[in-house]
């Protein structure tokens, strides 16, 4: 098959497909959730389809997924021809000519099935268990004898076995009806898939890079020695002839389709990702034998690993399918030190674990894994995980200076920055790495016909043979990151001036370092004190070029609010954030406006003991207020996570108003006073801009109608705090709609609750990320989810040795007449917080 025309898919976007289709989305990011228009009972995921543009979407309920395109044409219930026409009659600019719409069907969609089709054909093959592929079982170990029932949704879904005359007819049927003239079994062609004679009957791995869209296989036969008889084949998907044919190809990803929810039941979130298929396959098939679930195992590949392997002549390595694994914890398994290994976990910040037999060889991890039981195997591999620099530092001192030097001069080649490798790798592993590269290494490109020359920490142009270099400049630049906007369009650079020994980091506008430069670059140097380098003026408008040449920036999307981010699953405040995995990591994206707030927040410190002090036993009524209305506060900025709306919370009393608005400031939530119908305007249009609630006072009474403006029902859910009248209070008590704290007496505010609160937030958050975000037990679904929040509270302060009373208190002081009773000091922590 020929090159392959662009997909009619990469005209569209989602954005403009959930327009035309009357769904709703809020962002341009993706992956993205939203409810699905076909089934009506399950979420639909959209990725970005990096392999042909446009967009993927996938329905794990209806197991439906396709393009924009096919989405369209399933919920419209037309064909693709009409569904084109249709959605080029809404404005979408495509091409609907008859010639570009056959291409695209006979291109993209019908070769996407005849590759499905294919492994469909493939899945029940080894059930026969006879010729080669029984042959090829029994060599690789990979035996697996379980009902044929079960077959189906275990083995089956890993292997499979065909014919090869099947898998040539696949993908080159117009070669084999020249074969079939000939009486032909194999492809005449020199770009056959199986090269030599006996290939009679294969073993079938298939590799995904989005959602049942196969990208790749793997292919074993005739004896199964390697690397003579394995095949590892690139379906013909994208168009990739436009001069970029250095870069490398998608691999995708091999494993079990259920592998997601066996990860999120039983393995923490966490993911295996191993390079050898082999290996792999022998843990779940063993696995498989005992277990419903498959293991957390994800195969991934790359050329770099199987160099004599057939790749279509072009490197190819797993690159974008990781979005499929969402933000799971990625552990890469490396009995062996590689390259390309610590490619992957560097570009996707994974762990790395190095457990293993003591040799290298094939034959001896082949004992290895037969010594322990396959979820053995799995436990010791997690068990022995560490972040990527701790055990690409370890590598480092275990490698002798020749080995060290190739491995990172893979890492170089293959885009990895080695500054910021070095950098957090630790002092050691950077003196070396500087050694190598910095004082003595050499790099070269090409911009303009002209060979730039990067060496010992500056840049250089030649000026032909036998010619000095002339210097373009002293200090480098490194650009990290390209952050976009998405509200204003604008893309913001997070880079690096290096400048002997000297590390600057700056955010600036892309249009402004575009403009000035060089200019801009000794600004910085000399603005933080680190000298002023010499630079060439007339290679100003060409920094970032340059800058680009030896290091690509990574595209992010900015993170503009504080609060739940849906699309990266993680609780962000401006200091850090705080993932599925409870670990909190700075925020590299954050572009957030001075007034943001919980800037006074800092992350959870290590250990148990969050909250010192006796006031953390005290069951007066101040502190019980304090419970109340922190827990308030603590539902309305984790209710996004749950799919719950956020409501209003109201302050009626003298004592409620006193610790509401002292409380709110202590978590750095936004005040703001108004006097006015325009300020009270202002207040609500800012009340969405963040997830953490505003507080509303007012500077002098406002008119009712005025003052009705914050209390009236409104289209989106309320996220404001405001004292309240004893009228209104009885309102929107009766209303429902509103959080309601009671405290009419006056209270004296200890000013260590303030810290209590500012400890508690994070570290509350952090126990919610760790223990996968689950509240309350299933029994309690009938409470408030205040009440719900209230008890998880209470159960999280009591496992750190203090008394919960106090938390459970606040269920009666948050609208008293609510028919939650609060229930006896005796229950067990399983009761209080529940179980999964």
């Amino acid at each position: 098959m020929s090159n392959p025309v662009r997909s009619l898919n990469a005209y569209l976007d989602w954005p403009l497909v959930a327009q035309v289709l009357n769904q709703q989305t809020r962002e341009p990011a993706l992956p993205t959730y939203t409810a699905c228009p076909l089934c009506d009972s399950g979420a639909v995921a959209i990725y970005r389809d990096h392999l042909v543009g446009g967009a993927w979407y996938h329905c794990r309920t209806c197991n439906s997924s396709g393009d924009m395109i096919e989405l369209a044409a399933r919920i419209w219930d037309l064909s693709l021809e009409e569904t084109i026409a249709k959605l080029a009659g809404h404005g979408c600019e495509l091409p609907s000519d008859a010639q570009s719409v056959a291409r695209y069907i006979h291109d993209h969609v019908d070769y996407r099935k005849r590759l499905m089709q294919l492994w469909q054909a493939s899945r029940s093959g080894l059930q026969r268990r006879a010729g080669d592929l029984m042959h090829l079982e029994q060599r690789f170990n990979l035996r697996c004898d379980v009902s044929q029932d079960r077959w189906a949704d275990g083995p089956g879904c890993l292997l499979g076995g065909i014919d090869a005359e099947k898998v040539e007819r696949t993908f080159a049927p117009g070669v084999m009806k020249h074969a079939d003239i000939k009486v032909q079994r194999s492809s005449p062609s020199e770009h056959a898939i199986f090269q030599g004679p006996k290939w009679r009957e294969v073993l079938v791995l298939p590799f995904f890079d989005l959602p049942r869209r196969i990208c790749s296989f793997l292919f074993a036969g005739r004896a199964g020695e390697y690397p003579a008889d394995f095949v590892f084949r690139r379906a013909n998907m994208g168009f990739h002839g436009n001069g970029y044919g250095c870069a490398a190809l998608e691999a995708g990803l091999a494993m079990h389709p259920r592998v997601l929810d066996a990860a999120d039941s039983d393995w923490e979130h966490t993911i295996v990702a191993v390079s050898n298929p082999i290996a792999a396959l022998r843990l779940q098939m063993r696995h498989v034998r005992e277990s419903i679930r498959p293991l957390p195992l994800v195969i991934w590949y790359d050329s770099l690993l199987r160099r004599k392997q057939h790749a279509g002549g072009r490197r190819t390595r797993t690159i974008n399918a990781w979005e499929m694994l969402g933000n799971r914890k990625i552990v890469f398994w490396m009995p062996e030190i590689s390259a390309a290994t610590f490619l992957q976990a560097i570009a996707h910040d994974g762990w790395v674990s190095r457990m293993g037999p003591r040799f290298s060889g094939d034959e001896t991890l082949k004992q290895y894994m037969w010594r322990y039981s396959p979820r053995e195997v799995i436990k010791h591999i997690l068990q022995a995980a560490e972040p990527w620099p701790r055990a690409l530092s370890r590598a480092n001192d275990q490698m002798v200076s020749s080995e060290a030097e190739a491995m990172f001069l893979r890492l170089q080649s293959d885009g990895a920055d080695l500054e910021r490798v070095a950098e957090s790798c630790g002092k050691l592993t950077g003196q070396r790495l500087a050694k190598m590269f910095v004082d003595g290494g050499q790099r070269t490109a090409v911009l303009c016909g002209k060979t730039i020359i990067e060496q010992a920490g500056k840049w250089y142009v030649s000026r032909g043979p036998n010619k000095p270099l002339e210097l373009i400049s002293d200090a480098i630049l490194r650009i990290d990151y390209a952050i976009r906007n998405r509200r204003l369009n604008q893309v913001t650079l997070a880079a690096r001036a290096i400048y002997g020994h000297h590390v600057v980091r700056f955010k600036v506008p892309a249009e402004r370092l575009v403009k000035q430069g060089m200019v801009l670059l000794r600004k910085v140097l000399s603005s933080r004190g680190t000298g002023v380098p010499v630079t060439n003026p007339k290679w100003s408008k060409r920094l970032v070029d340059i800058a680009r040449l030896f290091h690509q920036p990574t595209m992010l999307w900015a993170v503009e609010s504080v609060g739940w981010d849906d699309y990266e699953r993680r609780f962000v405040l401006p200091k850090f954030a705080i993932g599925i995995d409870g670990i909190s990591k700075a925020v590299v994206e954050a572009m957030f406006s001075p007034a943001a707030p919980a800037r006074q927040l800092e992350p959870p410190s290590d250990g148990d003991m969050y909250f010192e002090g006796g006031f953390a036993k005290n069951l007066d009524y101040p502190t019980k207020l304090f419970w109340a209305v922190l827990a308030c506060l603590v539902t309305n900025i984790i209710a996004p996570r749950y799919c719950r709306d956020r409501q209003g919370i109201g302050l009626r009393g003298e004592g409620a108003e006193a610790m509401g608005q002292f409380v709110a400031e202590a978590i750095g939530c936004l005040r703001h006073d108004v006097a006015s119908a325009k300020q009270v305007r202002r207040a609500l249009e800012q009340e969405h801009e963040h997830g953490w609630p505003i507080l509303v006072c007012e500077e002098t009474p406002l008119r009712p109608r005025v003052r009705q403006l914050l209390l009236e029902p409104r289209d989106k859910p309320r996220n404001l705090i405001v004292p309240l009248r004893e009228d209104e209070a009885q309102a929107l008590v009766e209303r429902r709609d509103w959080l309601v704290v009671t405290g009419r007496q006056p209270v004296e505010i200890d000013d260590i609750l303030c810290d209590l609160a500012r400890l508690f937030v994070p570290a509350y958050l952090q126990m919610l990320c760790a223990r996968s975000y689950w509240v309350v037990h299933e029994k309690r679904w009938r409470e408030p989810f205040v009440a719900q929040v209230v008890r998880d509270m209470a159960h999280f302060y009591g496992e750190r040795g203090f008394e919960k009373d106090a938390v459970l208190a606040a269920i009666s002081m948050v609208c008293p007449k609510s028919k939650v009773k609060r229930r006896g000091p005796a229950r067990s922590a399983s009761s209080a917080c529940g179980e999964r």
